[in-house]
């Protein structure tokens, strides 16, 4: 998934395209839609009687979601977000979002939106659910220029259904959500450490809260939803991966990446957070790249599932 946006979408982000397989026709019949008038999308894998589908709506000034994996309820309501300031106090996230990005091919759907806070501020949210994996990415980003008002933290809080029971597994980068008949996994793939600190990652009262601290403002708090039944009892694992540029490895303030392997699958999450002056270096891969999650498959390649291209200094979203 690496192509230019279609109309009304970001753009800016056309430098670069990365040639991929044509689809094929089941393929093509699979890919979910964008309505950019009534600001609704529908990611879909399927059309079997239990069917992975991924529903957002973004009207009203709120992002509501709803994830059915194999036909279960997996989130089900409003993705709230509290920004914390240096001084304590806290920044409403309150106003409009906007499509920046729609993509669907063979890979999978993919959809992100925009929040300006300020000119100085924005969130960005990513959405995308994988065609024949079992998957779905999430991730939520803060973006600052200078004169913004100093971010620390993002707080997220996502509504999970309340049938399923949640355990968490040591370590504090998972949670497992089971029914009957049924098994889901939430992994953070945050390339901070889960500390006091750090990111904290719970499902408490039937809701998801993440806290994940800002570096000089920025922040990246990604999460991968995970309910294929081959990966259910293998163990996972996440490790932050160092990014360079210019053979100088690069703050959180400017990039961040971690990998994350269960079983068979290994994928690779990077995201900049301040564009590049030469290509980025992150496990052998070099990059342009604004946001990356690919399969590692074997060494030095890297086919991703989302490709998606920074923005030229100073432009901004076209409008749709």
């Amino acid at each position: 998934m690496a192509r230019t946006p279609a109309s009304g979408s970001r753009s800016t982000r056309s430098k670069k395209k990365t040639s991929t397989p044509r689809a094929t026709p089941a393929a093509r019949r699979l890919r979910g839609r964008h309505a950019v008038g009534p600001k609704r999308a529908q990611l879909r894998a399927s059309y079997r009687q239990r069917a992975d589908l991924f529903e957002i709506d973004y009207t009203e000034d709120k992002v509501r979601l709803a994830l059915a994996a194999a036909g279960t309820s997996v989130l089900a309501g409003d993705w709230q977000t509290r920004l914390i300031l240096a001084d304590g106090r806290e920044l409403p996230v309150v106003g409009s979002w906007d499509p920046a990005v729609w993509l669907a091919d063979s890979d999978g759907d993919y959809l992100e939106l925009q929040l300006h806070l300020t000119d100085e501020l924005r969130i960005d949210r990513s959405l995308f659910l994988a065609r024949d994996a079992g998957l779905v990415f999430l991730s939520e980003t803060v973006i600052s220029l200078p004169g913004a008002p100093e971010v620390v933290a993002l707080e997220s809080t996502l509504p999970l259904n309340p049938q399923l029971q949640p355990s968490a597994v040591a370590g504090g980068r998972e949670w497992q959500l089971k029914t009957r008949g049924f098994q889901a996994r939430l992994h953070s793939l945050s390339a901070t450490a889960t500390t006091a600190e750090g990111v904290l990652f719970t499902v408490t009262d039937g809701v998801l809260r993440v806290r994940q601290p800002c570096s000089e403002g920025n922040g990246f708090f990604p999460l991968l939803v995970d309910w294929h039944p081959l990966r259910a009892k293998k163990p996972a694992v996440t490790k932050p991966v160092t990014v360079s540029e210019q053979r100088k490895i690069v703050s959180p303030a400017t990039a961040v990446a971690a990998r994350w392997q269960c079983g068979s699958e290994h994928l690779l999450c990077y995201r900049s957070l301040r564009a590049p002056d030469l290509a980025r270096a992150v496990l052998g891969m070099h990059t342009w790249f604004e946001l990356v999650l690919a399969r590692l498959t074997k060494p030095g390649t890297y086919p991703p599932l989302i490709q998606i291209e920074t923005p030229e200094e100073g432009t901004a979203p076209a409008a749709s």
